[in-house]
């Protein structure tokens, strides 16, 4: 390319595939052309030194095998890895979905308890009628050689009123309800201390007295699942009330006695005089090496005072044996 003063561009090169006009003269032919120099040699591929034989030869990699230790190490931590997975879905089934299917239990419980209340119907044993008689005491004169003794001594009538009879139902049916306002206690019970039971709420022992009954009832709940309805059982202390509800009625007891016993100790369901409750869970939390045992006596309810009438003595709860 040539600009308008006659100078050639600096970029510009001439296109070898184009052949110039006749007779025109080929630019830049006028130029000296330079030719390319010899260059120096280069320099040959070092031979291999002189030196013993196999020297140079070569060593063949061996892939080393892997340590037993190391794939021992990795073996136990992928068992320790799923067995901590396995505890933690454990500790999720048996604390928070326990408690959730334990609280679907309880809420179908209160609403049969609750129609079984109003369908209730009290059965009592009628006492035989007494006779109109306006003396007090005995009228019958007793004749002795003692002038002294020769007095007209008064026989005692004791009318006892009736104990009202209660009969237990299903097992895991609804027995009752249970409140213990010092521990945060306010539970459906159900018949029965097996698994499925208990899974439902706290339980009364078979063989043992029902609430409100002459005898000692039994009545055992979780500490830490399903709900753990007995949780904070050993905040009780001798004084504090538990109100259990029954189809005949609310049997008011007083704590006595908080002991702690092995879980072999069966002396705790003995039957004893007077009316009592027994509670007992697990202790201490998250375990069962041993049981929480919580004795209260009856001091108010339907057939309380039938039950006093009765004593003849003072009342204890159940007694480990001598020896």
């Amino acid at each position: 390319m040539v600009s308008a003063s006659g100078a050639r561009h600096p970029l510009f090169r001439p296109n070898p595939g184009l052949s110039p006009a006749p007779g025109a003269k080929r630019r830049g032919a006028d130029l000296p052309v330079s030719q390319p120099q010899p260059g120096p040699e280069p320099e040959a591929w070092p031979s291999r030194p002189a030196g013993p034989p196999g020297l140079w030869t070569a060593v063949p990699i061996h892939k080393a095998k892997p340590d037993m230790k190391v794939r021992l190490l990795r073996i136990g931590g992928l068992v320790v890895m799923l067995a901590g997975a396995a505890a933690v879905a454990y500790v999720v089934n048996e604390v928070w979905i326990s408690g959730a299917r334990t609280g679907d239990a309880q809420e179908q419980l209160a609403a049969e308890f609750a129609a079984a209340q109003e369908a209730a119907t009290t059965t009592t044993t009628a006492a035989p009628p007494v006779e109109d008689d306006p003396t007090v005491g005995s009228t019958i004169v007793t004749t002795t050689t003692s002038p002294a003794a020769d007095v007209t001594r008064p026989e005692v009538h004791a009318d006892l009123p009736p104990i009202i009879d209660e009969s237990p139902p299903a097992p895991t049916e609804a027995l009752g309800r249970i409140l213990i306002p010092a521990a945060g206690v306010d539970w459906i019970m159900v018949e029965g201390v097996t698994t499925e039971a208990l899974a439902r709420g706290p339980g009364h022992m078979p063989g043992t007295a029902l609430p409100g009954q002459p005898g000692n009832a039994v009545v055992s709940g979780h500490r830490t699942t399903h709900g753990a309805p007995f949780f904070s059982l050993d905040a009780l202390q001798p004084g504090d009330g538990i109100q259990i509800q029954t189809l005949i009625g609310a049997h008011l007891y007083e704590v006595v006695e908080v002991r702690i016993v092995a879980p072999t100790d069966v002396w705790v369901t003995n039957q004893v005089d007077g009316a009592w409750l027994t509670l007992t869970t697990c202790n201490p939390r998250y375990s069962a090496r041993e049981r929480l045992i919580v004795f209260a006596r009856l001091v108010d309810g339907p057939n309380y005072e039938a039950i006093t009438a009765t004593l003849t003595g003072e009342e204890t709860p159940p007694r480990p044996p001598e020896g």
